[in-house]
C-alpha cells in the first residue's frame, strides 16, 4: 500500500509539473503575441513602418505610400484608413499611434472603447526622438527593433560628429520651403542644421518656430548655403512662384544649394538623423572642393562668407 501511495504521489507531481509548464508556455505565447496596430498620421506611419512587423499592421494613412513617406515601399499593399474612430473600432485594433497635437475627439473615443494609443510629441531634439522610439516600440512589442533603430540613429550622428571635428567650418545657411517659409529656433530642421555644422541665418534674426525669412534681409546677410525641401512634393504653382523670385534665384546661383528629400523629415522622426548626415556630408564635400579648387574657406572661422567678411 505504501508503494502504491508513493507511485500515486509521483504521478500527481508529474502531472502538476506538466500542467504548470503547459500553462507557462501558453502564457508566454500570449504575452509575446504581436499587437494589432494602426496609424492616424503620416508621422505615425513612419514609426510603425520602422518598428512593426508587417503582419501586425492593420492599416496606415493615405500618405504612407506617397512621396512624404520614407518607407513608402514597405507600405504597399497595406490597407488605408481615413483616421475615423469607427474604422479603428471595427478593425479590432490593440493600439493606435496618433500625433499629440491631433484630434482630441479621436483619443477620447479610443479611450472609451479601451483601445490603447501612443501619442507622438512634436520635438526638436534627438534625445526625445529616441525616447519616443522606445515608447512606440514597447507598445508594439518590438523592443529589440526599437533598439536597432536607435543604434542606427546614433551611428549616423556619430559620423556627423566626426565630420564636424574634421572640418569645423560652419557656413551660414538658410532653409526654405516652397511657400518661402523657413525654420527658426525650436524646430527640428534648425536642430538638424546645427548638428550638421551650419549656422542657421534665421537664428540671427531671432526667429523662433516656423515662419518666413525675409529675402530682402538676406541681401545684407547672404547665405553660403541654402537648404531646401518639399519643392519636389509641392504643388507646381506654389513651388514655381517662390522659386521664380528674383532674389531667391540670385541666392541660388551664388550659394550652395542642398536639397533634402522631404521624406527624411516630414516630422521629428528617426529619419531626421539621415537628413542630418546628408547635410553634413554636403557641407564637407563642398568645403573640400573649394579648398582644392580655390582655397577660399578657412575651417577655423565659423560663419564666414565667401567675401571673407565676418558675419
Amino acid at each position: 500500500m505504501a508503494d502504491r501511495g508513493i507511485r500515486l504521489a509521483l504521478i500527481g507531481t508529474v502531472l502538476c509539473m506538466l500542467l504548470f509548464l503547459t500553462s507557462k508556455a501558453a502564457f508566454a505565447e500570449n504575452d509575446t503575441a504581436l499587437r494589432r496596430v494602426a496609424s492616424a498620421s503620416l508621422c505615425a506611419d513612419q514609426y510603425i513602418l520602422a518598428l512593426a512587423d508587417r503582419r501586425q499592421i492593420v492599416s496606415l494613412t493615405w500618405q504612407s505610400q506617397g512621396p512624404l513617406s520614407a518607407y513608402a515601399d514597405r507600405a504597399v499593399g497595406i490597407p488605408i484608413n481615413h483616421g475615423a474612430a469607427e474604422e479603428f473600432i471595427a478593425s479590432k485594433i490593440d493600439v493606435v499611434v496618433v500625433d499629440e497635437w491631433g484630434s482630441t475627439e479621436l483619443r477620447r473615443v479610443l479611450a472609451r472603447f479601451d483601445i490603447a494609443f501612443v501619442e507622438l510629441p512634436l520635438v526638436d531634439d534627438f534625445a526625445t526622438i529616441e525616447a519616443t522610439v522606445v515608447e512606440v516600440a514597447h507598445a508594439l512589442g518590438q523592443d529589440e527593433r526599437g533598439e536597432a533603430v536607435i543604434a542606427d540613429m546614433r551611428s549616423r550622428l556619430a559620423r556627423v560628429d566626426r565630420l564636424n571635428a574634421e572640418v569645423p567650418f560652419a557656413p551660414l545657411a538658410v532653409y526654405f520651403r516652397p511657400d518661402g517659409g523657413g525654420a527658426g529656433v525650436g524646430t527640428y530642421v534648425d536642430t538638424a542644421m546645427a548638428r550638421a555644422g551650419f549656422v542657421n541665418v534665421a537664428r540671427r534674426y531671432g526667429m523662433t518656430g516656423w515662419g518666413r525669412v525675409p529675402l530682402e534681409q538676406l541681401v545684407l546677410d547672404p547665405p553660403d548655403a541654402i537648404v531646401t525641401s518639399f519643392f519636389d512634393t509641392s504643388h507646381d504653382s506654389l513651388a514655381r512662384r517662390f522659386g521664380s523670385h528674383a532674389l531667391y534665384q540670385q541666392f541660388s546661383r551664388d550659394a550652395h544649394v542642398i536639397a533634402v528629400p522631404a521624406k527624411l523629415w516630414p516630422c521629428s522622426a528617426p529619419m531626421l538623423a539621415e537628413a542630418t548626415e546628408l547635410m553634413a556630408r554636403a557641407r564637407v564635400e563642398r568645403f573640400r572642393a573649394e579648398q582644392n579648387g580655390q582655397g577660399q574657406a578657412d575651417p577655423n572661422q565659423r560663419g564666414v562668407g565667401k567675401n571673407g567678411a565676418g558675419r
